[in-house]
């Protein structure tokens, strides 16, 4: 009798049993699904934030970006203007070099030409002092020949009052072609004008037939 109403009520009891491990097992699975739900909701945050941060970085690394590149061409330029007025010097100095040599050369020149025109010049006033020196024996030459001829004069022989003519020595004279032009000898001419030698003088008074 007592196993007959144990049984009856553990009979009575299976269906609260089933029901209470159904709803269990809803519950466990509603409780994954909330769970699978939450971590989708928070990977999708997750991925939502990380583009909202990438897009709120992006200006601001794209402006540090542009910056670096501004200030690099900056840097860059500024070197090639350096390398170019570096250059510019020493094409500059390179010039004044040149032109410093051109200028020495040509006064090198002129001190050359200048010593040139000098000794042409020295040269040119040894020739006068020459000359003149030479002039100045030849009058002396005729001075003592001019105050000789009175001497001659007076020594001459009466057969001398015929040479009453008179001829000036011209450039290319001589005075055997001047004793041939006036039919006497040379010997003839030269006792009769008194002369020691053969030297014809340009300018000499000569006395002839």
């Amino acid at each position: 009798m007592f196993n007959l109403n144990k049984r009856k009520d553990s009979a009575e009891e299976k269906p609260w049993s089933n029901s209470f491990e159904e709803s269990h097992s809803d519950s466990e699975l509603s409780r994954a699904a909330r769970h699978n739900e939450s971590n989708d909701a928070s990977l999708t945050t997750k991925i939502l934030l990380v583009v909202f941060i990438v897009m709120l970085l992006s200006p601001i690394i794209y402006y540090f970006y542009d910056s670096q590149q501004r200030t690099n061409a900056i840097e860059s330029q500024s070197k090639n203007e350096v390398l170019i007025s570096k250059e510019a010097v020493k094409e500059q100095k390179k010039v004044q070099i040149e032109k410093e040599k051109e200028l020495a050369r040509k006064e090198e020149e002129k001190a050359k030409e200048a010593a040139r025109k000098a000794k042409e010049q020295e040269e040119e006033e040894a020739k006068l002092a020459r000359q003149q020196e030479e002039l100045d024996q030849t009058a002396a030459s005729q001075n003592e020949q001019a105050q000789a001829s009175p001497n001659v004069a007076e020594q001459t022989t009466p057969n001398q009052a015929g040479y009453n003519n008179s001829y000036t020595v011209q450039a290319g004279d001589n005075l055997w072609r001047i004793a041939y032009s006036h039919g006497m000898t040379l010997d003839e001419l030269k006792q009769v004008n008194g002369l020691p030698n053969n030297d014809a003088i340009i300018g000499m008074q000569l006395r002839v037939k």
